[in-house]
């Protein structure tokens, strides 16, 4: 198992935040995605429909959110805006 970061752009499409870590394991592990919000705009996370007024969880500009995930579950952002860098870490991949 490792642990792999990165910094995705968020903008007005929703972007799987997930797609960093192409080396998932295809098993039941479960992995832990922390989602550090370092812009000044809001970032929507939800799944792939996710928009800026259905979502799951909104982060607020400093907000930091975690989610333990199984091997085949994403998590997508959007925003209302473009050029949001955001910062992820994922543990167990």
């Amino acid at each position: 198992m490792a642990t792999k970061h990165a910094s995705p752009t968020v903008g007005t499409s929703a972007v799987d935040l997930g797609a960093d870590y192409s080396t998932r394991r295809p098993d039941d592990l479960v992995m832990c995605m922390t989602v550090q919000n370092t812009t000044s705009n809001p970032i929507y996370l939800g799944g792939p429909g996710v928009t800026t007024s259905n979502y799951g969880v909104r982060l607020d500009a400093g907000a930091i959110a975690a989610f333990d995930l199984q091997s085949d579950d994403t998590i997508w952002a959007i925003a209302g805006q473009g050029g949001n860098v955001i910062h992820t870490l994922m543990t167990g991949v």
